[in-house]
């Protein structure tokens, strides 16, 4: 069997490199050079992406090298109610470069005057301020700092040309992650003490975007491998999986759209502001995610998956959505907020994804926090009562925490589940089950656990207290049915 490489058989063409792409791994191959690909088979962008490992211990650098920049990207998941299942070759990268064995060629490819863009995925750690020495022989270890070489490199190449600079566009899941890289690296110039002019340059020349981007991608098939080798009729060692649904929100300048032409390609790219998108995740995929964790692991669910087929939880899961979140959504949100539960829904459902469920319930505490409060808390300012879809997950996160501490991670007493979490979070709630477990209890609780004096702190202590006496009379499933029963969604 063939190796899929220059030798194996294509349509498509080899365009000039005009993206550098700071990051090899599979989520930036199955989202931007997926998406560059498109482009380029409708004839749009026609250009190529010369991409830099961003760490000495890479190793797809080599083995995308000997497929020349082509891997096999399988697409599985649900999208519009109905199962997806393609596969194709995506032929958007023209070669690897390893910084940390060829410096100066990583170098050179800032001289090329036809890349107008970088894009870059370094995972969240990555975009940090690492204080190093400047060094022009060897590349940095920070990817801020690697990306500061690359622009004085182009700097000087071009003699500070103000049209010469670089649309910057970073795909960490860091909030107002351009902003955040930009000073970062102007952090960098002045601890190397790099011209002024320079610095003027990165600032006025350069556009750093802020992003939101959202796909799944599982990655290399390790678990069956086998399985989807036998199905192409060549050899490749980068295939790697991702869901239909994809959302790149992306702020930059005005004619990034005629650049880019991701819209013309039929792609989910916004180029408008971030925040309302970050909200709208947030709010609808990342809280209905946490409140699946906690209470599908109390009632022994695995996945997912899983715990969406029940549709008990089913049922919670999307009411809670549509009545308890959406409608106080700010209204710029609205009109996206229906088509975006139903993609929620399908993804929740995808039948080719294991996402486990005690992988997403990692600090739950401090998600439930910032996903779910906020929504409660708009909720009560505009009816005056309590939502109580999402007070079940939070009266679910008091039970998640009633376990027993062994080591540096906790077991739960009755369930098969591990607590991670960070230790006050979890001593918080842990408290509760080994004081009285009165209401006032669960008041004094919420009260660290809130931050703040709240009007509705003694009602949503009730509510609390009552939903955990009906769950241990009752069960935790029988909860969530009589819950979800009213339509009216709102604890009086």
């Amino acid at each position: 069997m063939k190796l899929l490489s220059g030798s194996y058989p294509t349509k498509k063409k080899k365009y000039n490199e005009k993206i550098l792409q700071i990051g090899e791994g599979n989520f930036i191959r199955a989202f931007v050079d997926w998406m560059i690909d498109e482009m380029n088979t409708k004839e749009l962008f026609q250009g190529s992406v010369v991409t830099l490992q961003p760490t000495p211990r890479g190793k797809v650098v080599p083995n995308l090298n000997a497929q020349n920049g082509r891997f096999t990207l399988f697409t599985r998941g649900i999208q519009d109610g109905k199962r997806v299942e393609s596969s194709r070759v995506v032929d958007a990268i023209s070669r690897g470069v390893n910084p940390y064995v060829d410096w100066e060629s990583a170098l050179k490819i800032a001289e090329n005057e036809e890349i107008e863009f970088i894009f870059s995925n370094t995972t969240e750690a990555g975009i940090q301020y690492k204080q190093e020495d400047y060094d022009f022989e060897q590349p940095p270890l920070s990817f801020p700092g690697k990306l500061v070489h690359l622009l004085y490199r182009r700097f000087q190449h071009f003699n500070g040309h103000s049209e010469k600079g670089w649309v910057i566009i970073p795909c960490e899941l860091v909030e107002n992650n351009g902003d955040h890289l930009q000073k970062i690296c102007l952090q960098i110039i002045d601890d190397w003490q790099l011209p002024f002019q320079f610095k003027e340059w990165v600032m006025n020349a350069c556009n750093f975007c802020n992003t939101l981007v959202d796909r799944i991608v599982p990655g290399y098939p390790r678990e069956n491998e086998e399985a989807f080798q036998q199905q192409l009729d060549y050899e490749d060692s980068l295939m790697t999986v991702a869901e239909p649904y994809h959302l790149f929100v992306i702020e930059g300048p005005q004619d990034l759209p005629e650049k880019l032409p991701f819209l013309q390609a039929g792609l989910n790219v916004k180029f408008e502001a971030v925040e309302p998108y970050r909200k709208l995740k947030v709010m609808l995929l990342n809280g209905p995610h946490t409140m699946l964790a906690i209470m599908g692991l109390l009632n022994s669910f695995q996945t997912v998956k899983e715990a969406m087929e029940n549709k008990v939880i089913h049922r919670w899961i999307l009411s809670t959505m549509e009545n308890e979140i959406i409608p106080y959504l700010p209204k710029e949100l609205k009109s996206e907020a229906h088509q975006y539960v139903e993609s929620v829904i399908d993804r929740f459902s995808n039948p080719f994804i294991q996402h486990r469920l005690v992988d997403i319930s990692l600090n739950s505490v401090a998600k439930w926090q910032a996903r779910l409060l906020p929504s409660l808390e708009v909720f009560f300012e505009k009816e005056g009562k309590l939502p109580k879809g999402i007070v079940l997950s939070l009266a679910g996160l008091f039970q998640f925490y009633r376990v027993a501490q062994v080591g540096d991670q906790f077991m739960n007493e009755e369930k098969s589940y591990t607590i991670r979490d960070n230790f006050d979070d979890f001593q918080l709630f842990y408290s509760y089950w080994k004081t009285s477990q009165k209401e006032r209890d669960i008041q004094a609780t919420l009260q660290k656990f809130i931050g703040k004096p709240v009007s509705y702190l003694e009602e949503l202590s009730s509510a609390i207290h009552e939903m955990l006496l009906l769950q241990n009379r009752e069960g935790i499933m029988h909860t969530i049915e009589g819950v979800t029963k009213n339509e009216n969604n709102r604890l009086s």
